[in-house]
């Protein structure tokens, strides 16, 4: 039975003295660069193995049980394995076989590991492309690392645990970012007000706060009575036998102008992203989207929508 405590993961090898253990480098990782670590082998007798590897996979998971039948089985979109000792899986099944009846007649005897402690490190690149983690009502992306002590005759031991994986595109963070808007339909706005909207960023951590402000432009002086600011997840399935699609107000402000007649209306907001929420992502099937929303009770009301990302923390 595996034991996982804080960054590290081990199991027994049969005895208490004799164990498989990962440890980490870090708690999350970051798409774009390489998930470390080390695999930490504790022999208290002499073993024979035919190979130790570790390997890492994403993949996307439905949602559990449906009335319309069983759960569906994972998707696995990327995988990659690192040898850390002894030979490579053979490919084809002649050569499993021929494996396999080497080891029964004792003419292959692999590798043999005398009593002690052996650590390998290793490095798997996480490409830029991949998705990040992600739990929502439509669906899971998630990754695994597992180590795998392959002994002769074909019998294994594994260890596997979720890691936590976030985008590549941190560097927006300290990007500014405004967005305009004073047409509703693709015509003129009848108010002929210009909203703009400014974040410090498009990026933001899960547990943070949106902080921004408000520019409203009122030219003829209409009557703008109150501004609400509402940030918004949209949690949705592009399987067209699911179709689910939830969309959902996860924090709001109210803002009432102290002149609402003013030509200019500078207002500024805060909002709050729950730690507990799902992140951003654009997955085979499953999607989270984040949006921050502006409304203005005018006649007739104006509306805005900026996109965010919303990321793990990485620390």
């Amino acid at each position: 039975m595996a034991t996982v405590t804080g960054l590290r993961t081990r199991i027994s090898l049969g005895d208490a003295n004799s164990n498989l253990e990962i440890r980490l480098s870090r708690r999350v990782f970051t798409a774009g660069g390489g998930l470390s670590g080390v695999v930490l082998l504790k022999l208290a007798k002499e073993m024979d193995i035919r190979s130790l590897v570790v390997m890492v996979k994403g993949a996307e998971i439905s949602p559990g049980i449906s009335i319309r039948g069983p759960k569906h089985p994972p998707k696995s979109f990327f995988q990659r394995d690192v040898l850390l000792s002894g030979r490579d899986q053979p490919r084809f099944a002649s050569e499993r076989i021929a494996q396999y009846w080497n080891a029964f007649l004792k003419r292959d005897t692999c590798r043999v590991l005398s009593v002690g402690e052996y650590a390998y490190p290793f490095s798997i690149a996480l490409p830029t492309s991949i998705p990040p983690s992600c739990e929502g009502k439509t669906g899971r992306i998630v990754y695994s690392i597992t180590a795998r002590l392959q002994f002769p005759l074909g019998r294994s031991q594994q260890i596997c645990f979720e890691v936590p994986v976030t985008f590549a595109s941190l560097e927006l963070e300290d990007e500014g970012f405004s967005l305009s808007h004073s047409a509703v339909f693709g015509g003129k706005h009848a108010t002929g007000a210009d909203i703009c909207v400014s974040l410090p960023s498009r990026v933001f951590a899960l547990g943070t706060s949106i902080r921004g402000q408000i520019m409203l432009s009122n030219p003829r002086n209409v009557e703008m009575k109150r501004m609400t600011v509402s940030l918004n997840v949209c949690d949705g399935s592009r399987s067209a036998a699911r179709g689910e699609l939830d969309l959902r107000c996860v924090d709001s402000m109210v803002i009432t102008p102290e002149n609402p007649s003013a030509s200019l209306i500078t207002l500024d907001f805060e909002t709050a992203i729950p730690s507990d929420a799902p992140s951003s992502v654009e997955g085979t099937s499953m999607f989270v989207a984040w949006s921050l929303g502006v409304s203005v009770e005018s006649r007739p009301p104006l509306e805005i929508q900026v996109p965010v990302i919303v990321h793990l923390p990485v620390t």
